[in-house]
């Protein structure tokens, strides 16, 4: 929800954290989480997470899936320009 979003106080602040990415970076949401929010890994939920993702949609960000070190992993990817 639009409105919803505008009243989303993370959103500035992980607005201004992501505009310091390189064009091509991929994001993470506990990366997120942990440098633009300062939660640490170990006090991060599920809630936040959900925001966080959240945030990244209102965004325009999209899910995709980077294999890291062996793994699969969620990141997100700016949108084009």
């Amino acid at each position: 929800n639009e409105a919803h979003m505008r009243s989303e106080p993370w959103e500035g602040v992980c607005e201004e954290w992501l505009s310091r990415k390189a064009p091509n970076a991929l994001v993470r949401i506990d990366e997120m989480l942990k440098e633009a929010l300062l939660i640490d890994p170990g006090k991060q939920t599920r809630q936040n997470a959900d925001r966080a993702r959240a945030v990244l949609e209102a965004l325009g960000w999209t899910r995709s899936r980077k294999r890291i070190k062996g793994r699969n992993v969620r990141v997100f990817k700016r949108p084009p320009e």
